[in-house]
């Protein structure tokens, strides 16, 4: 087993040090309070001599300067830590640190991390540990996480049926607005559940259900995909555009509307954000592998996934049927999309590791 480290995770070790060096630096304990105090009572004895010193008033006042001290290096930790972990995985490959002392460190780090936890769970000894861009032997089976900088490895195990484990964001996070789920997938990017059920004991995790099918929309949405995902295509999105649009018309004159993927999540509007309150002025929405489908799925929108998707048992997979969309039941395809998202301590505590095994047919 070869688990592929992230730069993120591999520098986190360098940088808790950077920072433990810079705090002892940079922040210092100030006793403000009980200096203040201890002085007005040497004040006091300078006047009265009478030593007066209530021990009780000196505890409360070095607990308040150790709580500002204590403020202001939590403040200057997140104020620094996670642009330090970005700074060092994109300039890394400019200094010369060993990689292999950095790998070290990184499996020795007591923290846990999806890809190590995972490795580790699934291997019946410690996974030999490599970076992305690393050689890789191609008959042992790797854990990943993302598709940004994975591209050519992802495209390599899929073309040559190789084993994989693939992590990455969980479904159906939009609806809660945080990375709440987090997927675990074997031997591609996206869960495969044709023919397979599935119980209903995990459905509480959904906040909410999907809505009613629409059936009085009128536009086409079409959900473009990251450059990443035309990469390993072997395509270009204005191609794919055009190729996709002249198929449409072949068999609808619908109006039809492109969606782009900003690169920046941060600037990213979601499918489920851009249409949640006019959701039926839509026909259906058309994505290749995109959590987008789930989102419209969802609104009551009905969708059609070109490429292997967990939304596949709920859309249609052709263009040519885009006259007779799926509105059809959900409640076992929910049953399957709830086992095929994990909590991030799902994640660690083999809890994901396990229901994929039993389930998947690992």
């Amino acid at each position: 087993m070869h688990g592929i480290l992230n730069y993120e995770e591999l520098v986190e070790p360098l940088a808790d040090q950077i920072i433990i060096r810079h705090l002892k630096k940079s922040v210092h304990i100030d006793w403000t309070i009980t200096t203040a105090y201890l002085d007005s009572c040497q004040q006091n004895f300078e006047q009265t001599r009478l030593l007066n010193i209530d021990f009780k008033v000196v505890q409360q006042s070095l607990h308040q300067d150790l709580k500002v001290w204590k403020e202001q290096v939590i403040t200057e930790y997140k104020n620094r830590y996670r642009k330090l972990i970005n700074w060092l995985s994109e300039n890394l490959h400019e200094y010369d640190i060993d990689r292999n002392y950095l790998i070290q460190l990184c499996v020795t780090d007591p923290r846990p991390s999806f890809v190590k936890n995972i490795a580790r769970q699934l291997s019946k000894s410690e996974p030999t540990w490599a970076l992305k861009g690393d050689g890789i032997d191609t008959n042992k089976p790797i854990v990943l996480r993302n598709i940004l900088g994975n591209e050519d490895l992802i495209t390599h195990r899929l073309t040559n049926n190789l084993p994989m484990w693939f992590i990455d964001s969980g479904y159906t996070n939009f609806l809660t607005g945080k990375k709440t789920w987090h997927r675990l997938v074997k031997n591609h990017m996206h869960h495969d559940i044709a023919g397979q059920h599935f119980p209903a004991d995990r459905l509480g995790m959904f906040p909410e259900f999907p809505r009613k099918w629409n059936t009085d929309g009128k536009k086409i949405l079409v959900v473009e995909s990251s450059r990443q995902h035309y990469r390993m295509m072997d395509t270009a999105r204005d191609r794919w555009k055009f190729f996709l649009s002249k198929e449409i018309s072949k068999y609808t004159d619908r109006p039809v509307e492109f969606k782009d993927k900003s690169d920046s999540k941060k600037t990213r509007t979601t499918v489920y954000e851009l249409l949640k309150d006019n959701p039926n002025d839509y026909y259906c929405v058309i994505s290749e592998s995109s959590v987008a489908a789930i989102e419209a799925i969802w609104l009551g929108i009905p969708v059609i996934t070109l490429r292997q998707h967990i939304s596949a048992p709920v859309a249609r997979t052709k263009i040519e049927d885009i006259n007779d969309l799926y509105r059809g039941p959900v409640g076992d395809w929910l049953c399957a999309l709830s086992y095929c998202q994990f909590t991030k301590a799902e994640m660690l505590d083999g809890t994901a590791a396990k229901i994929t095994k039993k389930f998947y047919h690992v």
